[in-house]
């Protein structure tokens, strides 16, 4: 992997925020266990692990489909390219600054 900016690659970058979603789920692990119990909470993780893998799956499916390097290029594709896949795109750019920033605050 190459440099992205002074030492940080784009795996190191990958690494530390795998580190930080992993760390927060494990953080709320415990309350869930004690909200919903042992088999509650075991059968609500592993559903919601395999929404997660489908998911995953169907993206990187659509995004080898439209050979589409990054998310915003696959939704810019997947509706056609023109205005109106630019704007969604560019919509969802904007939706996923805000819902980070809103966690700021």
């Amino acid at each position: 992997m190459r440099a992205m900016r002074g030492d940080q690659s784009l795996w190191s970058s990958v690494i530390s925020l795998s580190n930080t979603a992993i760390g927060i789920g494990c953080l709320s692990f415990p309350y869930t266990f004690h909200v919903a119990g042992l088999i509650g909470a075991f059968v609500i993780s592993t559903f919601v692990a395999y929404l997660t893998s489908y998911s995953l799956r169907t993206l990187s499916t659509c995004a080898f489909h439209y050979e589409a390097p990054t998310y915003q290029i696959l939704v810019e594709k997947a509706l056609g390219g023109g205005k109106l896949g630019r704007a969604v795109s560019d919509f969802l750019s904007v939706n996923v600054f805000l819902y980070l920033f809103g966690f700021l605050i």
